[in-house]
């Protein structure tokens, strides 16, 4: 919730000014937020209910944007997409979380960091499971 706000918060003035009115929209970018939370931190877990969603979740994200690549840029997020065209914002434009925010997304190699990151996290996570 703190980088939901953190967000709307930060945003430049009229940054969500053709969304902010729509309950459909806050709903979105909060959870959003929370699985850009989940798929980063959600490895550090110790209960495996909480592991085994988060193997789903994290191969679910990987998956979508290494196959969404609509617009020629490379991968993106179908949330971040949607969020996009309902503020016209360019479809490129980045989730502004934490990442975005300490200027990390704007380096080409982060990409590639966030995903070896998170497979990296799928695997500790198959150890802590005993997968292997």
């Amino acid at each position: 919730m703190l980088l939901y706000l953190l967000d709307l918060s930060t945003a430049p003035k009229g940054y969500y000014q053709h969304c902010i009115q729509s309950v459909q929209f806050h709903a979105e970018l909060c959870f959003h937020h929370i699985v850009s939370v989940f798929i980063q931190f959600g490895w550090l877990s110790n209960d495996p209910l909480v592991l085994k969603v988060y193997l789903g979740t994290v191969a679910v994200v990987l998956m979508m944007w290494n196959m969404n690549d609509g617009d020629g840029q490379g991968t993106h997020c179908y949330l971040t997409q949607r969020i996009n065209e309902q503020c016209h914002l360019p479809v490129t434009q980045n989730l502004r979380e934490w990442t975005y925010l300490l200027g990390l997304k704007k380096y080409r190699w982060f990409y590639y960091f966030q995903q070896v990151y998170m497979v990296w996290g799928i695997w500790d996570v198959c150890k802590k499971l005993k997968m292997f």
